[in-house]
């Protein structure tokens, strides 16, 4: 399949778009030019991606914040009891697995900007470029 140069430029902002908007970047890209199989399939592998990312960040706030309650109610709800160091320590290796997480994330859509730039669908695609490949068709 011949991709051309327009499709390539369209499917490597798909990506760039999802950075800033990680879920309304690919929805509009997929809106707007979702005709086009190339930039469709770039789209959905984007959108793909992002609700994954979104999904890890809601699990990881969820069990911080089930640990939380868990120590609280540990102490019966006696903040004088609350370990405020050990806390704050949790809370600030929280906040680092998700900056982490996030640039890991900026990272990877970079890369796949790059990928779509140069117009390569990978011969041995990953599940998301395999359910992207699918919606695509």
């Amino acid at each position: 399949m011949i991709i051309g140069e327009s499709d390539r430029k369209l499917g490597g902002l798909v990506h760039l778009a999802a950075i800033p908007a990680p879920f309304w970047g690919p929805a509009v890209a997929l809106i707007l030019f979702g005709r086009r199989p190339f930039v469709r399939y770039q789209a959905y592998k984007a959108l793909i991606e992002q609700l994954v990312a979104i999904a890890v960040t809601i699990t990881i706030f969820a069990i911080s914040i089930g640990l939380t309650i868990y120590q609280f109610t540990q102490n019966g709800f006696d903040l004088s009891k609350i370990d405020w160091v050990q806390v704050i320590i949790k809370s600030l290796i929280v906040w680092l697995l998700l900056a982490l997480f996030n640039l890991w994330n900026v990272i990877n859509a970079i890369r796949d900007a790059s990928t779509a730039y140069r117009g390569i669908i990978p011969a041995k695609p990953k599940w998301t470029e395999r359910v992207a490949l699918s919606k695509a068709v």
